[in-house]
């Protein structure tokens, strides 16, 4: 059945804040799994976001489970396609790591693929891809916190309802619709949120390459096409197939490893630009920007930005005015300029140090079980294999290389070993049959099985024809009998 509902929580969100007023239609019947395409693994993200399972909303939990189900296929790449708002900021960041390090430990590129819109707590997760790829209608961005409060103090008091609220504290009651709204109330709710936002910021810098004080300054803005392109938040505009073309075994995954220099970033660029491909052509445009940006630099770098109608002189009364007659930030000034943006960079990264470290820690972590899960598996292959001695060579070397669950199941099929074989027997054949012989003709006595123990093992050994059959000697005539070869 198909439902249409309204994403309506309350509290810190990480959401494109249109998408609260929207319907989203959701197939309860459809179950989300991995799918597998062109030899990659691709778990998709669609919806408003929550933390925990949601009867209804995808979670980071369940994103999180279906990555690692990717992990542990035998899929080259694992392709984050994302349609989503964003929703829940709780659990989100801790996600978007857990993410990328089930993909590292199982050494697995991570690549993002924006299909329809990835805002707010979708772009967290999508920023810890090794590269993102958006759709030609697709937006991103949105990257910041919101929370939202209800007052209906005033609705109360116009219908004569009067609500009481027994506090342990003066702030117990903060966010409380019955409550009126405070200016401490609000600088506190704006504490949190600024914190919050100081760790999301720094998430998408680390993993996109940039300063957390460059996202900051985006305002939460949404951005389409090459425009995510020209600020950081994609590496191109392209299709599924594009993305999937990327972690071609011919090819390999075109992954940047570490942010390139200055020097390094020109000399691609330049490579890039020869052609007359579209790609040809985007490298010429940012190589013509670079060019204007370098003489700016020379010169003392960008001026500050003032507000719409002040001119540099409208400085407070009785303060040193920061800019000089032509307007450029003298050099005191440039240096404050810098000085704050290091101590903003250090504010952010210092509220994600944790998040790093449990990054590093889950990667370790994950390679460790991997090798555990591979040790124990070699242990139990080399046991089942030796509990079946009767196995011959060829199977043997088969069961060496399969994957475990085959082992078990093929072991688990076969029939029990009976007499001198479940003994320990290396070669059950030379005991049934002494020293080998030629023609029909076996040696007296050389089988020290009983008939039917006997008559069962040459089939299972290959030495009779499955079923019964009727067999005729020259003395008399037996029914219901193994057949030899």
């Amino acid at each position: 059945m198909i439902l249409a509902r309204r994403y309506e929580r309350r509290g810190l969100l990480a959401i494109e804040p249109r998408a609260l007023f929207e319907q989203f239609f959701v197939d309860d019947t459809q179950k989300r799994d991995v799918v597998e395409m062109d030899g990659c693994a691709v778990v998709d993200v669609r919806g408003p976001l929550e933390n925990h399972a949601h009867a209804w909303c995808d979670s980071y939990e369940d994103i999180l489970a279906r990555v690692q189900a990717a992990c542990a296929t035998s899929a080259r790449a694992v392709v984050l396609r994302l349609d989503s708002p964003g929703g829940d900021a709780h659990g989100c960041f801790e996600a978007a790591l857990a993410i990328r390090a089930a993909c590292d430990a199982a050494g697995k590129p991570l690549l993002g693929y924006v299909e329809g819109e990835c805002a707010s707590a979708a772009y967290a997760l999508a920023s810890q891809c090794h590269s993102i790829t958006i759709a030609i209608s697709a937006l991103v961005g949105s990257i910041g916190v919101l929370s939202s409060r209800e007052d209906i103090t005033a609705m109360n008091a116009a219908r004569g309802l009067r609500v009481a609220l027994v506090m342990s504290g003066s702030r117990k009651g903060d966010g409380h619709p019955d409550m009126p709204i405070t200016d401490a109330e609000l600088a506190n709710t704006q504490s949190i949120v600024d914190s919050m936002a100081a760790v999301f910021f720094d998430l998408v810098a680390q993993g996109r390459g940039l300063k957390p004080v460059a996202v900051a300054q985006l305002q939460a803005r949404v951005f389409h096409g090459e425009a995510a392109v020209q600020v950081g938040l994609a590496d191109a505009v392209g299709s599924l197939t594009t993305v999937l073309a990327t972690a071609s075994p011919a090819g390999g995954t075109r992954v940047m490893a570490k942010k390139m220099s200055y020097e390094d970033l020109r000399e691609a660029l330049a490579a890039a630009a020869e052609g007359t491909d579209p790609n040809a052509k985007a490298a010429k445009r940012a190589l013509a920007v670079m060019d204007e940006a370098e003489p700016a630099e020379a010169e003392g770098g960008e001026t500050e930005e003032t507000a719409e109608g002040e001119t540099p002189e409208e400085t407070a009364e009785g303060e040193t005015p920061e800019t000089d007659e032509e307007g450029k930030p003298k050099p005191a000034a440039k240096a404050a300029q810098r000085a704050e943006g290091s101590e903003d960079d250090k504010t952010a990264s210092t509220a994600t140090a944790a998040y790093r470290m449990a990054l590093k820690a889950q990667t370790e972590s994950a390679q460790l079980r991997a090798q555990l899960k591979a040790r124990d598996e070699a242990a139990e292959r080399q046991q089942l294999i030796a509990s079946r001695p009767d196995l011959p060579t060829d199977t043997v070397s088969l069961l060496a290389r399969a994957p475990m669950a085959l082992v078990r199941e093929h072991i688990a099929s076969l029939p029990p070993l009976k007499g001198e074989i479940a003994g320990g027997l290396k070669n059950p054949r030379v005991v049934a049959y002494g020293k080998p012989v030629t023609g029909n003709v076996e040696p007296a006595g050389a089988s020290h099985l009983p008939a039917a123990e006997k008559a069962d093992l040459d089939q299972r050994m290959g030495l009779s024809e499955p079923g019964l059959h009727v067999v005729q000697n020259e003395y008399k005539l037996t029914l219901g009998a193994y057949k030899p070869r």
